[in-house]
């Protein structure tokens, strides 16, 4: 919890080097306070969408792991999990042998310990976008798929013209929803930086984490087993086990990303440490995504202009931030307000176009 504070205030100093330096730690912690509470009515939302509408997004609410493999992560999983407990959080430490039980692994892995967090949980974010989806075209929703958006033109009687390869639409409000390939219609928010992540699966793996999301410092490895793709085989429950790992970077042209070996050598090495079964495996499948980074790490949500609302740039935490940022850009359009928990000065697009 402390490190994320840290980390926040490093992000501003860079941002703002001539501002003093307790200013800087004031606006760090209350950043991260309020990303705690998006964090929060983020979580409760997606649940309540997934109770009241009826969508099987396997839902693992199990709680989540997370894996010490050196005494410096140890002491860290540790302080976390002191200062959550003293918010009200449930967090606890782990010991080898508890986390080996926790993890379904063997006596004597590698894992030095770990800290298990109760609250927390996973599942499947495809599953649940085509759930949300259809609760929306059962409201009279259209969706025009495969119909790129080439322009976005400024109407001179307000609103908005937007260009499509099938057609013109007009507008009084548009929502940007794009991310990181929001600054291809507006060249003003190029702040919102194309980043590509890699993803892995392996098949037929066992079920070794009891649904629980299990991660590293060295790479997320989450292990999401969607109960539709699981089987018994003897004794050995087996699924699919989804991996996702190396460093986020940025891209110049969203249409030209290649795969890279290098990260993919990497959760490998760090899958085949921790479930020394799959050592020699191949993985299944690989891809890669465009993700929407800014500057100061947070989600661009706010109006850009009158008759443009953006709601983009979540700097790879789309499962933190989103229901939450889809909630307020729509508290937004109806009532010309942000809610408390998104304050406008902290997340409009605006906030970029005074330079530093």
């Amino acid at each position: 919890y402390d490190g994320m504070v840290t980390e926040r205030f490093k992000i501003l100093r860079s941002l703002r080097p001539k501002a003093p330096l307790e200013v800087l730690r004031a606006q760090a912690k209350r950043q991260f306070e309020l990303i705690l509470r998006i964090a929060g009515v983020n979580r409760d939302i997606l649940l309540d969408n997934m109770r009241s509408e009826g969508i099987d997004a396997s839902l693992s609410a199990n709680g989540a792991v997370r894996v010490a493999m050196t005494p410096r992560e140890e002491r860290g999983l540790a302080d976390d999990a002191a200062r959550a407990t003293a918010r009200g959080v449930p967090m606890s430490m782990l010991e080898p042998a508890q986390a080996d039980a926790a993890l379904g692994a063997t006596p004597g892995s590698n894992a030095r310990a770990a800290r298990y967090s109760a609250q927390d949980g996973n599942y499947h974010p495809f599953q649940y976008v085509i759930g949300a989806l259809k609760a929306a075209l059962a409201r009279g929703v259209e969706l025009h798929s495969r119909t790129p958006v080439t322009r976005l033109k400024r109407l001179d009687g307000g609103g908005h013209a937007v260009v499509t390869t099938r057609g013109t639409i007009r507008a009084k409000t548009v929502i940007l929803a794009t991310n990181g390939f929001t600054s291809k219609l507006v060249p003003e928010l190029s702040d919102i930086a194309p980043y590509r992540s890699q993803v892995m699966t392996t098949e037929h793996a066992p079920h070794r984490w009891n649904k629980m999301t299990y991660t590293t410092e060295k790479g997320d490895l989450s292990g999401h087993y969607p109960l539709h793709g699981s089987y018994e085989d003897g004794q050995i429950r087996r699924g699919v086990l989804l991996l996702g790992g190396g460093k986020d970077r940025p891209v110049r042209s969203t249409g030209k990303m290649r795969r890279s070996s290098w990260p993919l050598r990497k959760v490998l090495r760090y899958r085949d440490l921790l479930a020394p079964e799959l050592a020699g495996v191949p993985p299944s499948s690989v891809w890669h995504g465009v993700m929407g980074f800014t500057p100061d790490r947070l989600p661009v949500v706010g109006a850009m202009r009158a008759g443009l609302l953006v709601a983009a740039g979540f700097n790879g935490y789309g499962g933190t931030y989103t229901q939450a940022a889809a909630h307020a850009v729509v508290e937004l359009l109806l009532s010309g307000r942000h809610p408390d928990w998104m304050p406008e000065e902290t997340f409009s697009p605006r906030r970029f176009r005074a330079k530093p």
